[in-house]
């Protein structure tokens, strides 16, 4: 049997809340803004809606990810759970972009 996966592209969770017994995960875009500050709105798209065992062990495959990534340098943990990307250095710009650069797309060339 042939299954179809549906990708679903969301630039972060905006929300997750335990409704009824299940946790509910809001996942957002971020779209331009139309106010004069022109800075991005964050829109919900899909809802993912699952059971407190499923998100739980959804959790635990998060967390040996952030592990992973931090281990190859693509992040670097910092203090209260947060991390930040390696491009997105506290030093100084020039050494940033000498040492590291953003990854690119090569459809966006």
């Amino acid at each position: 049997m042939e299954r179809s996966v549906k990708t679903v592209f969301a630039h972060t969770i905006g929300r997750a809340d335990f409704i009824g017994g299940m946790v509910r995960c809001e996942l957002n875009i971020l779209i331009p803004g139309d106010d004069a500050s022109d800075r991005p709105q964050s829109v919900v798209t899909h809802a993912l809606v699952m059971p407190t065992d499923g998100f739980l062990r959804a959790f635990a495959t998060l967390e040996e990810l952030v592990r992973q990534l931090a281990e190859a340098g693509v992040i670097h943990p910092q203090e209260g759970g947060m991390a930040t990307h390696a491009w997105e250095s506290e030093a100084p710009a020039e050494a940033a972009e000498e040492t590291m650069t953003p990854p690119t797309s090569p459809n966006f060339k």
